[in-house]
């Protein structure tokens, strides 16, 4: 069995808000757990985000 730490995983959806919404929880997830975080939210699309 491996941990989520060893694959991707891919959020997507078509309504906006819920977008949003997944975004920064998935984010907030991702810190807790110090996971690397990467969304296409971010000005440099495809790098870690660090806050």
């Amino acid at each position: 069995m491996t941990s989520s730490a060893d694959r991707p995983i891919l959020i997507y959806t078509v309504h906006k808000a819920a977008s949003m919404f997944l975004h920064r929880l998935t984010r907030q997830i991702a810190r807790n757990l110090e996971m690397e975080y990467s969304s296409i939210n971010n000005k440099a699309a495809g790098r870690s985000v660090e806050s």
